[in-house]
């Protein structure tokens, strides 16, 4: 499930790459023009990550941080229809501030949590650079431009501030949503040898269970009874 979901959010990124391409093919403003080509070779930088960690997810060297996997990509093909939606319902055009009316409601609807969030997991799992900076740089790009626009359309400092504070807010949710793991539900546990029964059938230690599905490690020492009772000999009376 989770190379589902990851697809998903490449889907989502190639239907942003169009459209800044199809926005800088249309603006005869040089200067405007070059913003939109910019904004899309970030996506395409974008997609780079995506598919990088599409094979870590393949391969299994990235772990699962969703706790609702179904429902994600329940909520992901939403938003994937919702954004066809609105690029297939605007017209392409000169108007630059239509287009940037567009670009403020294509990025709005892509800020969902997760991608920051495997993003962040990504850094932790590989020692790479976070995509995350990548993501700072384009969304306050367009935020940046939002803010030069309000001068001549004042609606745009409403529209730069809810974009802000839009992101803000999600990079606070992707960190904790990387940062916390939770271990739920029944744990299939042997009652002899302590082993737990993984998800695909197969036993493995406990501390392994868990080093792998959260962010604690173990270190291996000896409790008080267990020294009596395995190495009493060595015990001063």
């Amino acid at each position: 499930m989770l190379t589902d979901i990851i697809q998903l959010c490449i889907g989502l990124e190639e239907q942003a790459e169009r459209t800044y391409f199809a926005l800088h093919g249309v603006c005869s403003d040089p200067e405007t023009a070059s913003f939109w080509k910019h904004m899309a070779s970030q996506e395409q930088a974008h997609i780079v990550y995506w598919k990088a960690l599409l094979h870590l997810a393949e391969t299994g060297k990235i772990r699962n941080i969703v706790d609702d996997p179904e429902g994600l990509i329940a909520e992901l093909k939403q938003l994937n229809a919702g954004v066809s939606a609105v690029v297939d319902s605007a017209a392409i055009s000169d108007d630059c501030d239509a287009s940037f009316l567009l670009a403020y409601r294509l990025e709005f609807m892509l800020m969902h949590p997760a991608f920051a969030a495997f993003f962040i997991l990504m850094e932790r799992e590989t020692g790479e650079t976070s995509p995350s900076r990548v993501y700072d740089a384009h969304i306050n790009g367009l935020i940046k431009a939002l803010k030069q626009r309000q001068r001549a359309t004042p609606l745009f400092e409403l529209v730069s501030d809810s974009l802000e504070q839009l992101w803000a807010r999600n990079k606070e949710i992707a960190r904790q949503l990387a940062e916390i793991r939770e271990l739920r539900g029944l744990l299939p546990i042997c009652m002899h040898c302590h082993n737990i029964r993984d998800d695909k059938g197969f036993w493995t230690r406990v501390e392994h269970y868990i080093e792998n599905r959260s962010e604690a490690t173990f270190s291996h020492g000896i409790c008080p009874d267990c020294l009596k009772k395995y190495y009493s000999e060595y015990m001063d009376d």
